[in-house]
């Protein structure tokens, strides 16, 4: 069985390989998901985003429309905000595995405060976790959740586009070395109230050396460091997108206040494309997959994981 799933893993890692053409790919082109599930989580999901080592715009500016038409407002039911997340296609969303909080809502659209006609909702049918998520070090702090209905795109309402494999290389010396931040969350590092606009902030990154210099008693891996004094991610920012250069390549996860000369630490996406395909993959019906080679055989990899725990 597992020898045959590998036959079939190269088969269609060889296939893709004649489709891949960029550099970069949109989500919109690797996964195209158009049917509904109206089924309720019945998992139990615990909100942790109040967490003192969980994160949280400081120090930014009113994002321009342009810079955000991917990003989702994750919010309970009576409208408080929780997380943000990155709209992948019509009914999956990125975001940070520690945001997983029962009866959340995504949220597309320019304003927090009132609701414009080019704005939608839907209710998040489920939270799927990475496999690995350790919620006390918040290694692989990554989900993605699929939503009750598709969202429909328009001038405000954008897909992300995501990294199309792992970055060789330094990334903070690379496309990551001035990153963009985005989301609701507080404006100063303890505060209660969270802005009405969506915010965006541009930062500078460290190295993983330094990061760890900075926070010698956590394990980071597969993660990217900023830190400009004044500037950072904040409560409430937690899951948002992190851009460099137009692409996602990291995650909101944690940090140490806001702003204050700790770095923030940014999921990495383009160390986690296998589990993000391969959980969209396992969870889809009907969709059309043109992913690079690498992305497929990654997917593969961990889709033979996954069943060999089973």
């Amino acid at each position: 069985m597992a020898n045959l799933f590998i036959f079939l893993c190269i088969s269609l890692a060889i296939f893709n390989g004649n489709v891949a053409q960029e550099d970069t790919v949109s989500v919109e082109s690797v996964v195209s998901v158009e049917s509904v599930v109206s089924v309720e989580s019945t998992t139990t999901q615990v909100n942790k985003t109040d967490a003192p080592h969980k994160m949280r715009i400081v120090g930014g500016k009113k994002c321009d429309r342009e810079d955000h038409r991917f990003y989702v407002a994750l919010h309970m039911p009576l409208g408080s905000h929780i997380c943000g997340a990155s709209l992948l296609s019509s009914i999956w969303v990125l975001s940070a595995a520690h945001c997983e909080t029962k009866g959340l809502f995504a949220v597309v659209g320019f304003r927090l405060a009132s609701f414009k006609p080019y704005q939608a909702w839907t209710k998040i049918w489920r939270f799927f976790q990475h496999p690995l998520y350790d919620d006390d070090t918040t290694l692989n702090d990554v989900a993605v959740a699929r939503l009750g209905s598709p969202l429909k795109t328009n001038r405000y309402v954008q897909f992300v586009e995501l990294p199309k494999k792992p970055y060789e290389g330094a990334l903070e010396q690379g496309p990551c070395f001035n990153v963009l931040a985005m989301g609701f969350g507080t404006r100063h590092s303890g505060d209660d109230e969270l802005s009405k606009i969506l915010n965006c902030v541009h930062i500078e990154s460290i190295s993983l050396e330094e990061c760890r210099k900075l926070y010698p008693n956590d394990k980071l891996i597969n993660v990217l460091c900023t830190n400009t004094v004044g500037r950072d991610s904040c409560q409430g920012d937690s899951g948002g997108p992190l851009m460099c250069e137009g692409v996602q390549y990291g995650i909101v996860s944690w940090g140490i206040g806001c702003g204050q000369g700790s770095p923030g630490v940014y999921t990495r996406t383009d160390k986690h494309l296998g589990f993000i395909l391969s959980a969209i993959m396992l969870r889809s019906s009907g969709e059309k997959v043109h992913s690079g080679p690498i992305l497929t055989a990654m997917s593969c990899f961990i889709l033979i994981y996954i069943l060999n725990k089973n």
